[in-house]
């Protein structure tokens, strides 16, 4: 029976997504979506602790995956501008 849904769930994509579901985001650019977290029945603990996320303002996106495992993909810092001190130089001749 199992390999006959695997087997359809493979063909036929709408029938995967009914009998396997999707994942679902719960934090969008550091913001948590209450609707889904509540439909879901994902809570801010559940994120600082499964997910190891303290801080939502450096989360990007964390979805919670058809495995039940949130999945967390942080913001990336851009490059920051850095003042440089240049040395005098060396001088070895005279």
């Amino acid at each position: 029976m199992h390999w006959m849904l695997s087997a359809l769930a493979f063909v036929l994509p709408w029938f995967g997504k009914l009998v396997k579901g999707t994942a679902s985001v719960v934090v969008q650019d550091g913001v948590m979506q209450t609707g889904p977290m509540r439909r879901l029945l994902v809570t801010h603990d559940d994120l600082r602790l499964q997910a190891s996320v303290d801080d939502t303002a450096i989360v990007q996106v964390t979805r919670l995956e058809r495995s039940g495992q949130l999945s967390v993909i942080t913001a990336k810092t851009g490059p920051t501008v850095q003042e440089l001190r240049s040395k005098p130089a060396c001088r070895l001749f005279g």
